[in-house]
């Protein structure tokens, strides 16, 4: 009983070494200084209502992060962030050099690089200013129309944004309007297009498009058309000019035969 007892003795004693063993092990691995990349954002606070970003500065940086394996892993890349403070922009380019101690981290884990390690800006004063509104159309009215007329209601709208770019232009224009197939007036509500100009407003954002189409008017020149004289029996007459110049104007046929024939049916001209 005794040798049973000293056995179990020793044998507890080797497990509980062991258990010590793996527990130191992952200990001092838990503590060896390791290194992780995370993708950090940039948000832009305080900047002047004066001023708008007009360039496209980094909203993203690459971070390396150092310190314990056990402290990484606990490490929850989404509340990793940075805040750059803009209320002291100017008009102009700036720079903002990024330091490690402006991203926080939990204790025991410190920034090992940034790349890019600042952040360019270039900040344009903020002007309004009233532009002509352009409506685009594309395809065509159906065969035989045409457009008349183009309203836009309104015909001017007010744009808010980076004066270096408003300066520039005189007019906005709108989204596609479709005329395929039209043969008849319609009004459409469209969006304005801004794209590649930095705005802060627009006011309105749409406008409405009036498109009057009517029927398309055929010219033509009929050269020494003949004169045909009817309700005379039996007479003896003459005619000077034997043959006039005719210009007609009318609704441009959609199909069958275009061709103008003066003197035949009810399109003869007579004296």
């Amino acid at each position: 009983m005794a040798f049973k007892q000293k056995l179990l003795g020793k044998l507890s004693l080797k497990i509980i070494s062991l258990l010590l063993a793996v527990f130191l092990w992952f200990f001092v691995i838990g503590r060896r200084s390791s290194e992780i990349g995370l993708e950090v954002p940039v948000r832009f606070e305080n900047l002047p209502e004066s001023l708008v970003i007009v360039n496209n500065p980094a909203t993203h940086l690459e971070v390396r992060v150092q310190g314990p394996r056990t402290f990484l892993s606990s490490l929850d890349p989404t509340r990793v962030n940075l805040s750059l403070d803009l209320s002291a922009a100017k008009a102009g380019r700036s720079s903002y050099h990024i330091f490690p101690e402006q991203i926080v981290l939990s204790r025991g884990l410190r920034v090992s690089r940034i790349n890019p390690s600042e952040v360019s800006f270039e900040f344009s004063p903020v002007v309004t200013r009233e532009l002509l509104v352009r409506t685009k159309t594309e395809g065509d009215c159906a065969r035989g129309y045409k457009i008349s007329q183009i309203n836009v209601s309104p015909a001017r709208v007010g744009l808010t944004g980076a004066a270096q770019e408003l300066n520039r232009i005189d007019s906005v224009e709108t989204e596609p309007v479709s005329l395929k197939d039209r043969n008849e007036p319609f009004r459409v509500v469209v969006p304005l297009v801004i794209g590649g100009i930095h705005i802060t407003r627009a006011e309105p954002k749409k406008v409405e498009v009036q498109v009057e189409i009517v029927k398309t008017l055929d010219k033509r020149w009929f050269k020494a058309v003949p004169i045909k004289v009817v309700g005379l029996l039996q007479a003896k007459y003459q005619i000077r000019p034997a043959g006039i110049d005719l210009f007609v104007l009318g609704p441009e046929l959609s199909g069958g035969d275009r061709s103008f024939r003066p003197g035949a049916g009810t399109d003869s001209f007579r004296a």
